[in-house]
């Protein structure tokens, strides 16, 4: 949306407030929350399972919880301990697939993908300028199908 003056609008403003106090709520939140966590362990573990609870009951019995941060963290470090198998190259390159019947699509090798292919003809843009015989022909065209010479930026 393009504004005259470059400023926003109301409506611009107000949606930067609500997301403004939306992200301040949540930060002030996660700090509070990690401030009772750290004075009183006990008692935050035990709000956390009553929280759960509570949302055990509203959800009903198809509601699985999520695993805690700490045991995603022994998840991870187990599966970083497992040794990763070495991939091996074949010997020789595999045999070139056979070619598709006639009338299905077959995709480019990747040689093909990269080929450049060049054309023996002029470009667009040259063809366009030569069809006029004089230049003085193509400056008039360009000066009636063009911006005003007031409009322009190019002064």
């Amino acid at each position: 949306m393009q504004h005259e003056q470059g400023g926003m609008t109301v409506v611009e403003f107000i949606g930067f407030l609500v997301s403004l106090s939306a992200m301040l709520f949540l930060l002030l939140k996660q700090f509070f929350d990690e401030m009772k966590k750290k004075r009183d362990p006990k008692a935050y573990a035990e709000r956390q399972r009553k929280r759960e609870q509570a949302i055990k009951a509203m959800m009903g019995e198809g509601w699985r919880k999520e695993p805690q941060q700490e045991e995603r963290d022994e998840e991870l470090e187990e599966e970083e301990e497992k040794p990763i198998p070495l991939a091996r190259l074949p010997a020789k390159p595999p045999a070139a697939p056979a070619p598709a019947p006639k009338g299905y699509y077959t995709p480019p090798s990747e040689a093909v993908a990269y080929h450049v292919e060049r054309f023996d003809r002029s470009s667009r843009g040259t063809l366009l300028i030569n069809q006029f015989p004089t230049r003085k022909e193509l400056f008039m065209i360009k000066e009636i199908l063009d911006k005003p010479i007031a409009l322009r930026d190019e002064l």
